[in-house]
């Protein structure tokens, strides 16, 4: 595949784990980029390590195992994916990423604080641009969370950027064993009718 050409020198110094990682969320990206008939561009890899969309896209890559889930959408947008086992989420302790409230808005099984988690990893990658610095959970504050039937999550958040304040949306669903997660910033509109609402409550 000529994307497998292109990224040969970024990758020469990855594990073998982390290659097969790389590479798998690399072709859930070309993949994605085939709907839009544009399967033969290389994606660029930042020093980072962030993907370099091709003009016109923008888009978000996770991976985990050897599998790969990637969103791809037209236009200079804000999205982020993010993809995670419950059985290694649950291992970590609740207090490294999440608070009380969210606990409590969210629920406490194990697949619903692993969503807490991927949603927040999700909305770090929408904005990561704008923060440039590195993920801090408590930064995302969930509020109005909605979970729904079949082990899906839904929340939003407002992030302080140093270009100012970002309304966040993100949704998570849990099958097999794996929760997937999707972010993306939404309007101003909905950031300020919820300061006007916060305002006549107080």
């Amino acid at each position: 595949m000529p994307f497998l050409t292109s990224m040969a020198s970024s990758v020469q110094s990855f594990s073998e784990t982390r290659l097969r990682d790389h590479l798998a969320g690399r072709l859930a990206a070309h993949r994605a980029l085939e709907w839009f008939g544009a399967g033969g561009t290389v994606i660029a890899r930042a020093p980072d390590g962030a993907p370099v969309w091709p003009c016109g896209f923008s888009g978000s890559i996770s991976h985990v195992d050897a599998l790969g889930f990637a969103l791809v959408v037209r236009g200079d947008c804000h999205v982020g994916v993010d993809m995670e086992r419950v059985a290694r989420v649950k291992l970590v302790p609740v207090s490294m990423f999440a608070c009380p409230a969210e606990i409590e808005n969210c629920g406490d099984g194990a697949w619903a604080k692993a969503s807490i988690f991927s949603i927040k990893e999700a909305m770090f990658k929408a904005v990561a641009g704008l923060l440039r610095q590195g993920f801090d959970p408590f930064r995302f504050r969930l509020l109005d969370a909605e979970p729904l039937p079949r082990a899906r999550l839904r929340t939003r958040s407002l992030v302080e950027t140093p270009s100012g304040e970002v309304a966040l949306h993100g949704e998570a669903v849990v099958r097999d064993g794996m929760v997937f997660s999707v972010a993306w910033r939404s309007s101003r509109d909905w950031s300020a009718r919820r300061r006007r609402h916060a305002g006549r409550a107080s």
